[in-house]
């Protein structure tokens, strides 16, 4: 009873058929174009044959008709017509009232021939057993009276060589397609021979080895594109390993901070019990911490998520003079309380392709990482302009200490910090970047940084003209 439950819950399955394998197909395919084409040929030299005897057979009854008729017409002797007939032919001279005038010692062996049905050209009878006569009738003029000449041809002898051939060549053919048949079979072993090679390198492919790639000289042009995308694919795999390794190493590292100090907070309270001020401040502290665990989990399950390509985005046209003057308003009370002054330079009516959740988190992101480096005194401006393309540039400039080169490279891989002896405060654990570059990639855009330093740093987006949506 459970197991009918469960089977009934589950989604329905379709019976699968076993695939067949490319040798087997290919091998079938060789053996039945080769052994069609045979076939054919075959036929058409059995028919060729058929054709020839009973062409050459006609004509020397024909003949034969034509000898005795003109014998018969100038009124010579037919003994020449006796003696030169052609082997196993038998003719008989009918006088216009049915009489035998003259025949060929052999005539009495011709049985079976309805003569009513005859005319000048061969007609085939069949006897019982394996004897059969063509036979044919033509009019003969003797005398001024008009007679029938009456040819008949044993046609037994080439029937059995007929036979003898058709067993020959269809007794080679199936011969040689059991030679086909093994043949094919060693050459598409041969020929599939690279695709096992293919199958063994790829096999040696393991986490400590994930740097493997295949050399597509070694393999048939054929090849050539199968290998090129394994070798795209281990190319894949070998840096979704190493970022994986790396966001690891660097998760445990940031775990491990706000952890370790939960801990030294919770171990104070337990071995000096604390006033109710100071427990307040522990538990506040503690409450820190866990906002700064939880955001960061949510920022990496975000990025997760965000490398998934089945992601969808709702991309609409969007204002982004609009945007950007929504974000300065946003950090304007932040930016004021640290000395740090945010303009906005975005003509109005500058479209922009995005989704308008996902484009705040950009710039929200962008604009708390440049009022954190801007310093006190120092400015932030948010701007917009058009391509010369099909594109909208949006920045984020700071006039902060600026970012190393070596930094810039880096932009976009996760927990990267540009100094890492801050531990607390920072807010993000390197993620900021990070979610910008995820989020640009899903919108087919682009990130460029431009800074140096002690000159400040502008953050630029080139993302698709909303009019062009």
């Amino acid at each position: 009873m459970s197991s009918k439950t469960a089977a009934s819950n589950g989604p329905p399955t379709r019976p699968t058929t076993p695939a067949r394998s490319i040798a087997s197909r290919l091998q079938i395919t060789i053996v039945l174009v080769i052994g069609l084409f045979v076939g054919v040929w075959t036929l058409v030299l059995d028919v060729a044959l058929v054709r020839g005897f009973d062409a050459e057979d006609a004509e020397m009854m024909r003949a034969q008709a034509e000898a005795v008729r003109s014998a018969a017409g100038r009124g010579d002797s037919i003994g020449g017509a006796l003696t030169g007939r052609a082997p196993k032919i038998e003719w008989q001279l009918l006088a216009e009232d049915g009489r035998a005038l003259a025949q060929t010692a052999g005539w009495d062996l011709v049985r079976g021939i309805d003569w009513s049905e005859t005319g000048p050209e061969p007609l085939r009878f069949e006897q019982p057993g394996e004897t059969s006569f063509d036979a044919l009738s033509a009019v003969v003029i003797m005398d001024g009276r008009s007679g029938t000449v009456r040819v008949a041809m044993d046609r037994s002898h080439e029937g059995e060589i007929i036979n003898d051939y058709r067993r020959v060549l269809w007794g080679g053919l199936l011969v040689l397609l059991l030679v086909v048949v093994q043949a094919s079979r060693v050459i598409v072993q041969r020929g599939l021979r690279p695709l096992d090679q293919i199958a063994a390198e790829v096999t040696a492919v393991a986490p400590h080895h994930m740097d493997l790639r295949l050399e597509v000289d070694r393999f048939p042009v054929e090849l050539a594109r199968l290998v090129h995308a394994l070798n795209a694919t281990l190319g894949r795999i070998d840096e979704a390993f190493g970022r994986l390794g790396r966001m690891s190493s660097d998760l445990a590292h940031e775990l491990r901070t706000p952890l370790q100090n939960m801990r030294a907070e919770v171990e104070a309270l337990v071995l000096r019990p604390p006033g109710p001020a100071e427990t307040g401040e522990t538990l506040g502290s503690l409450l820190e911490e866990l906002d700064r665990l939880g955001d960061m989990i949510e920022q990496i399950l975000f990025l997760a998520r965000a490398e998934d390509p089945r992601q969808a985005i709702d991309r609409r046209p969007l204002d982004a003079a609009a945007v950007l003057a929504g974000t300065a308003a946003f950090f304007e009370a932040v930016a004021a309380d640290v000395g740090v002054t945010i303009e906005v330079e975005a003509p109005v009516g500058i479209l922009v392709a995005a989704d308008e959740r996902l484009l705040q988190r950009v710039l929200h992101n962008l604009v708390a990482n440049a009022i954190r480096h801007a310093g006190d005194g120092g400015h932030v401006c948010l701007g917009a302009s058009l391509t010369a393309g099909d594109g909208i540039h949006l920045w984020v400039s700071d006039s902060g200490e600026g970012m190393h080169e070596s930094l810039q490279r880096r932009i976009g891989e996760r927990f990267l910090r540009d100094d890492p002896s801050r531990q607390r405060g920072t807010g993000g654990a390197g993620l900021g970047l990070a979610i910008v570059a995820s989020i640009v990639q899903l919108h087919g855009g682009e990130l460029r940084i431009d800074s140096g330093d002690g000159q400040g740093t502008r953050v630029e987006l080139l993302l698709p003209r909303g009019d062009a949506v």
